[in-house]
């Protein structure tokens, strides 16, 4: 459905309903949520009315629309919303739940963490990790065994999270954290339900058991990093938030170092997992990059320098955010009614942004579901609205942890590439499981099963 996606509001919406499914969508959200939302975008439109049990949604999926809704006027009218309330029982009041004061209390604390200058002098402990990471594919070809992707990166994510703001080593933590991760993460968007909002935490039904035991693990371990740098004090974001001017309580602490650590290396391991098993998947596409990082970094670590001079490789890593956004959903809620494009929104209306749908637009994006880094050449990415691409949302919301993402994906693709390939293991397909990131999902387990070949054996 046409809409004028550029109207200004004119306070005549009188009561106008957006285009949408008369039938309730709760199981279709339940069954494959991603299909669901870019099914709406096709079917309706920019903008999509729909319900998931007694929860009234809009889909906003245009960029211009996406823009009034982030960064425009309406802005100060949205809060988190519901679903990011069932959130707290795991991330706690941190910068992914949060609004208004608090919120700005916990950026504040973050922000130089995340300036071009720290970032700068993070890159040699990104290289280091990419390089043990590349020596560990490696390992496990000499040993002839296929192994979870997965698994190798998110080992990479958390030792470089470790290296560069927790101020230790925690690569060896992924053994003691990441099952309760793959664990909680089901449990985390099953929070955002109604249903389990409605039932206190303490009540001993199966979730509220799970979801404890998670916690108890990552909160062991978060207390143990705590406990370490008040012994051992350290320029890092952990000791930013012990000496925090205004003084943190300990379970504030704990929240502001739950949601970066898992935020900081959940979604850049998914990321940089997509994008391995792609080039595995696409031998074109691969011995293109191959030829680049041969030629430019002739056998030796990537570096910050030596980015400017990849770009084929960052098209790699852009494109593979545009098909697997790793977060692929930001709800918003309506604290009072709106008006977009022509639509009355009511006050408690849900808002889904979904950069899934959205980079999945047919009017920015050809033959969406291919794979295909030209994309992303300059001259395309200069014809193409800049908000219709949006892996780490936009505005003042947007992940403050961007660019460390970005310099981890790019410089561990380009050392696996230039030293290993992958294969996919025989008879074992591989589709996406989206929970609160969108990670790849391997019946009957959530993982990648590969084995890694040196390049001079291929």
């Amino acid at each position: 459905m046409a809409i004028d996606v550029t109207a200004k509001p004119t306070g005549t919406a009188a009561r106008r309903k957006a285009p949408g499914p008369s039938r309730n969508c709760f199981l279709d959200y339940q069954r494959d949520a991603p299909r669901l939302i870019a099914g709406l975008q096709t079917e309706y439109g920019d903008i999509a009315r729909f319900r998931i049990g007694p929860m009234l949604i809009h889909l906003v999926s245009h960029p211009e629309l996406i823009r009034q809704v982030l960064v425009g006027s309406d802005t100060r009218h949205l809060k988190r919303g519901i679903f990011y309330d069932g959130f707290k029982a795991y991330f706690g009041d941190g910068l992914l739940t949060t609004d208004g004061d608090q919120w700005k209390r916990h950026r504040d604390i973050s922000r130089p963490m995340f300036q071009a200058k720290r970032i700068e002098d993070m890159t040699p402990a990104i290289t280091d990790a990419a390089v043990t990471l590349a020596g560990r594919l490696r390992a496990h070809s000499e040993q002839g065994e296929a192994f979870d992707l997965i698994h190798e990166t998110m080992w990479y994510t958390i030792e470089v999270l470790g290296r560069t703001l927790f101020g230790s080593a925690l690569g060896d933590a992924v053994d003691r954290v990441g099952p309760a991760v793959q664990v909680g993460m089901p449990l985390i968007i099953q929070r955002g339900n109604p249903m389990y909002q409605a039932i206190p935490t303490w009540v001993p039904i199966p979730h509220n058991l799970k979801l404890r035991r998670t916690l108890a693990v990552l909160d062991d371990f978060l207390a143990d990093v705590i406990e370490d740098h008040r012994r051992n004090p350290r320029s890092d974001l952990v000791t930013g938030y012990l000496d925090a001017d205004a003084g943190m309580s300990t379970k504030e602490i704990r929240d502001g170092l739950m949601t970066t650590f898992l935020a900081g290396h959940e979604t850049t391991g998914t990321s940089l997992a997509w994008t391995l098993w792609q080039l595995a998947n696409t031998p074109t596409i691969r011995r293109t990059l191959e030829a680049e990082v041969d030629s430019v970094l002739g056998g030796r670590p990537a570096t910050l320098e030596d980015l400017p001079n990849l770009p084929y490789t960052r098209m790699v890593v852009e494109e593979s955010l545009r098909v697997y956004p790793p977060i692929w959903l930001y709800p918003r809620q309506a604290t009072q009614d709106l008006e977009i494009a022509g639509y009355h929104i009511p006050t408690g209306s849900n808002l889904f942004i979904s950069p899934y749908a959205t980079h999945r637009h047919p009017e920015f994006w050809d033959n969406p579901e291919a794979f295909d880094p030209d994309r992303f050449t300059p001259e395309r990415v200069a014809e193409r609205d800049r908000h219709a691409y949006m892996p780490f949302g936009f505005g003042q919301r947007q992940c403050i942890g961007k660019h460390i993402a970005l310099l981890q994906l790019q410089v561990a693709v380009a050392t696996v590439a230039q030293e290993m390939r992958l294969s996919m293991v025989p008879g074992t397909p591989v589709t996406y499981d989206a929970k609160l990131s969108f990670r790849p999902r391997q019946a009957p387990g959530h993982t990648i099963s590969v084995t890694a070949h040196p390049r001079r054996d291929t």
